[in-house]
């Protein structure tokens, strides 16, 4: 193989291709990323196996080939190039050669292994408009299973929504220009925290169970999960007709003092029809309280507890200012709407005072 390519653009894709690349692979093809020049094209792609990340590079082949390095070392050399020309020549002797146009040529050692084939998928590709997914997955990370570590993409009537939940919690995200069809499936939530916003397009294939979200450069792959997962959509079809709204901003601050002075105990949240008082008492730590603002809060006080960590996290990744809590008893689900970019709904368990 041999080939120039800028070191920058190389650096990016290395750099994105190694993410995926784990420490502890099953497979020694997996400590590595492979450089493919064929046909023209240059590629370098990463995977652990289930995830797959593959980059197209501008350049120009001189001799076709495929070659395995290790990503980590590779990219912190790129690093310290800026943008230069390179040349890039694997010649079978064990040693990927990298020369820049101005300094002297480095040589990485390759890896003896022959890199998995990604599939070939049947499924035609699918616009799609994912530019707000980082708002979407900043909100329902929190409540991502840790040990399946996957979430739910619903896709319908033009929109996306990105369901999570750990019994415990339970997040939902809507993008609400991010459809692509008729979709349910689960997908590993790494993938979609590597997608870049400039993917435009989505192919499924059902039967090899594997998805890929396209864009210019890069392409994400992953092979669809098949774990039980709970019925979200159904839960928050009909939420709770009692409905109370605040700012985020003060609440926030409110539970960010509490904070101080918290242990294991659980918040104590009494709503009333302007106030909503939030107090922390029996702490070996301390106690506190705090007062916020809320607009169409009951004539008569509703009062619950919560784990105040979860209830931080049921705040966070909203675009919005306002939330609206909609409930029904102190020991049913309690519900987190808000609005704004992306509409996010997030359903904590409260507990028992």
């Amino acid at each position: 193989m041999r080939v120039v390519v800028s070191s920058a653009n190389f650096f990016e894709a290395v750099s994105a291709a190694s993410r995926v690349t784990p420490a502890r692979p099953a497979m020694m093809a997996y400590s590595a990323v492979a450089i493919s020049a064929k046909g023209g094209a240059i590629s370098v792609t990463g995977s652990d196996g289930e995830l797959s990340v593959r980059c197209v590079v501008d350049g120009t082949v001189h001799e076709d080939g495929v070659t395995l390095v290790q990503p980590r070392p590779l990219a912190a050399w790129l690093g310290t190039l800026g943008d230069v020309a390179l040349e890039l020549v694997d010649n079978g002797d064990g040693d990927l050669v990298v020369s820049p146009t101005k300094g002297t040529p480095y040589r990485f050692r390759t890896v003896s292994a022959t890199f998995p084939q990604t599939p070939k998928l049947t499924g035609a590709p699918r616009p799609v408009d994912l530019e707000d997914l980082h708002l979407a997955i900043s909100a329902v990370r929190p409540a991502v299973d840790r040990d399946q570590r996957v979430v739910q993409l619903v896709s319908a009537d033009g929109e996306l929504r990105i369901n999570a939940t750990d019994t415990y919690r339970l997040s939902q995200a809507t993008l609400r220009a991010g459809g692509f069809g008729d979709f349910t499936g689960l997908v590993p939530v790494s993938i979609l925290e590597q997608v870049s916003a400039d993917t435009d397009s989505v192919v499924v294939d059902a039967a090899g169970r594997v998805i890929e979200l396209r864009g210019p450069k890069f392409t994400y792959s992953a092979r669809l999960a098949a774990v039980a997962f709970p019925a979200v959509d159904s839960v928050l079809a009909n939420l709770p007709e009692k409905r109370v709204t605040m700012e985020i901003a003060p609440l926030k601050k409110a539970l960010s003092r509490l904070a101080a002075v918290v242990d294991q105990e659980p918040l104590r949240v009494r709503v009333g029809k302007t106030t909503m008082e939030l107090a922390v008492a029996g702490s070996p730590i301390g106690s506190g309280a705090e007062q916020v603002a809320v607009s169409g809060g009951p004539d008569v006080e509703f009062e619950f507890g919560v784990n105040l960590g979860y209830l931080n996290e049921a705040l966070s990744g909203r675009s919005g200012s306002e939330v609206t809590l909609a409930y029904s008893t102190p020991v049913q689900p309690l519900f987190f709407v808000s609005s704004g970019e992306v509409p996010v709904t997030c359903a904590v368990m409260p507990v028992r005072l």
